[in-house]
């Protein structure tokens, strides 16, 4: 079984919606697979216990980490708390961490490297959306790879290339039924992508993080 863990700041005043509506994109398209075990923290629980009592209960196994919420260089956020960050890196090792949140590849990424972290995955600058009606749009590229990953054989390059696909499609879908701003916008944001793995990791599939 893959164990996934995700957290979502659904209190922010400006961006909490949009947050929250991308957690519940990844759980209508996974949540009910019986080979996911999906833990779900919002807000409210994120800030009752630390991240590092969640992950005790997947008993030193690896697994999946998500999240949706902002970021900095260093740490990702949960309201104005730094959640995780360089001091509690260290719980990750073993794990495919992926960060819907801005600027989490300058720093953060390479220290949960350095304390064991298998793969990161991240965003080097800043992300943003456009308009609440092609909000379903953003978040289904932004759920691409995770969702292909864990529902295929495939392995994080054929993910890779399954999610570069759909940014690339969608891309177009936009030019042609919305505008410019809005298909370049989508652009941008996948130009901040970034992948942080040793070369072999790349060869890797669910059955690795069970």
């Amino acid at each position: 079984m893959n164990n996934l863990l995700a957290i979502y700041d659904n209190e922010d005043s400006r961006m909490g919606s949009y947050f929250e509506s991308s957690h519940q994109d990844l759980n209508d398209k996974i949540g009910s697979l019986s080979h996911i075990n999906l833990q779900s923290l919002n807000s409210l629980q994120c800030l009752s216990n630390p991240i590092e009592h969640h992950i005790s209960t997947f008993d030193g196994k690896p697994f999946v980490f998500i999240a949706y919420s902002h970021g900095n260089d260093d740490s990702i956020l949960i309201g104005d708390n730094k959640y995780i960050h360089s001091q509690n890196a260290y719980f990750f090792g073993e794990a495919l961490f992926y960060s819907c949140c801005c600027l989490t590849a300058k720093n953060l990424g390479s220290k949960l490297r350095e304390q064991g972290c298998r793969i990161f995955i991240g965003y080097n600058a800043k992300i943003t959306s456009v308009a609440d009606e092609t909000d379903p749009y953003f978040q289904d590229c932004e759920n691409a790879f995770i969702h292909n990953f864990l529902t295929t054989d495939d392995t994080i390059q054929e993910s890779l290339r399954y999610m570069y696909k759909k940014y690339n499609e969608m891309r177009l879908f936009l030019l042609e039924n919305y505008d410019t701003t809005t298909a370049s916008t989508l652009e941008d944001n996948l130009k901040a992508f970034e992948i942080l793995c040793d070369e072999n990791d790349f060869r890797l599939t669910k059955s690795s993080f069970i």
